[in-house]
């Protein structure tokens, strides 16, 4: 018989952290001066008798191999689940900490908070412990349905460039996954809503480059659902294939983020309500690593050059006083940093990535999980979900370890923030995709 508990704590750090999501060079010059709403880990433990395996969602920009090691060393110890059967995932909010140990200057404006650097693998951990202890006897389900909350941010200006930061722009006629999975568990005993996990792909930007911390429109999409189901119910939402998802407001208010994430809420509990679900499931796991190509344009000798042309550009603009222009150069510099500085960070020839699938079958269900590590695009999203041989299947993206955009390959020749910041190749996409793809044939 099916068992599952699901628990949420509170994440939220101190005013004063940088913030992570937009560069300092887009607006974002002071850390952190208000707390707006908490973040939170939320976990899912479910269990067949055989196999355990938790789901972990934290309202984070993403967690890189460090964090990502600490957490599921503290899982292991407290609540004994293997990293094989763990899949720890950052809703991408841009309102949230920097985690990662970026030098100050252009990226952020100050250190990460370590002491909340401790903390933080503790708490995500505490989060699943919890859940595990309250594992009871439960019944599973899953549905899709489709909101339009989001758009293709790939904007075409007349020349025939991409519009660039800090907001990038809207492609109405560009690729867009509109699609939102859930996966439902109720208690068996009393038929009331334990978790509901939601999967839909679109960019935590609705607030723009502000200066207080909230976990965005998801925030007020995980709170509707809280509200509108069963006292005690955990809403779990992780971010799919997002890398080219924006909201349809960006930027905007929290009035914003509210209607948005509202929006998104109201489908999701109409695709929660209609799930049949049942108790009589098995559970199966995989564990895969993928070695991506890196981008022959990002070594640190081409970076490094690019980004001494880009400061004399800048210095020649701002001598012209073209501002705008020296403002574009200035995002330019920015991001050509950051691919630096994850490039020269980059402890392989190759970018290792994890992906890890949970199947649940059984008894009219068929539901399958998989992960993958990045800003995918998209369509390899919805690649991977067109050929999963489960009924419903939930892709959740950024999720244990964080190695930046996996672009389409013809993003390489048409330019824009996505090529200027990734540093795989453009074979690298395929390759993701159909590393999830087999992943999921494993566990059917």
């Amino acid at each position: 018989m099916l068992q599952a508990g699901a628990a949420r704590v509170v994440i939220t750090p101190p005013i004063g952290v940088p913030l992570s999501g937009y560069f300092a060079a887009e607006g974002r010059k002071e850390t952190a001066r208000e707390i707006h709403d908490d973040l939170y880990a939320r976990a899912l433990v479910v269990s067949d008798g055989e196999c355990t395996i938790a789901i972990v969602t934290t309202d984070l920009i993403g967690l890189g191999d460090e964090e990502l090691t600490m957490v599921r060393e503290v899982v292991q110890q407290q609540a004994g689940i293997s990293p094989e059967h763990l899949i720890l995932t950052c809703t991408h909010t841009h309102s949230g900490p920097v985690v990662h140990p970026f030098p100050p200057g252009d990226l952020v404006p100050g250190y990460a908070d370590e002491d909340y650097f401790r903390l933080l693998p503790r708490l995500i951990g505490s989060a699943v412990t919890m859940a595990l202890r309250r594992q009871r006897a439960a019944r599973v389900g899953a549905g899709t349905g489709s909101c339009f909350i989001n758009i293709n941010r790939r904007e075409k200006l007349p020349d025939g460039t991409l519009r660039g930061l800090p907001f990038l722009g809207r492609n109405p006629g560009g690729i867009t996954d509109r699609e939102v999975g859930v996966m439902r568990v109720d208690d068996a005993t009393t038929g009331k809503s334990l978790a509901v996990l939601l999967s839909y792909a679109c960019h935590p930007v609705v607030l723009g480059p502000n200066l207080e911390i909230s976990a965005d429109y998801v925030g007020y999409t995980v709170n509707f659902l809280e509200q509108a189901l069963s006292p005690g119910t955990v809403a779990l939402f992780a971010n799919g294939a997002q890398g080219d998802m924006n909201s349809i407001v960006h930027p905007g208010t929290f009035a914003d983020a509210e209607r948005l994430g509202t929006t998104l809420g109201a489908e999701a509990l109409k695709v929660a309500l209609s799930a049949e679900t049942r108790g009589n499931v098995q559970i199966t796991t995989t564990r895969q690593r993928t070695e991506l190509p890196l981008n022959p344009a990002s070594t640190p000798e081409r970076q490094r050059e690019y980004i001494r042309f880009l400061r004399q550009e800048y210095q020649r603009f701002t001598q012209e006083g073209d501002e705008q222009r020296a403002w574009d150069i200035e995002m330019r510099l920015a991001v050509a940093n950051y691919r630096l500085y994850n490039r020269e960070n980059l402890q392989h020839p190759y970018m290792p990535a994890e992906v890890t699938a949970f199947g649940i079958k059984g008894d009219g269900v068929s539901i399958g999980l998989v992960s993958e590590p990045a800003e995918l695009f998209c369509e390899y999203g919805m690649r991977a979900r067109k050929h999963s041989p489960f009924a419903t299947t939930l892709v959740l993206g950024l999720a244990n370890g964080f190695i930046g955009y996996v672009p389409t390959p013809n993003v390489y020749t048409e330019g824009g923030y996505e090529c200027e910041a990734t540093n795989v190749a453009p074979e690298a996409g395929d390759q993701l995709c159909q590393a999830m793809i087999d992943a999921l044939n494993d566990v059917a």
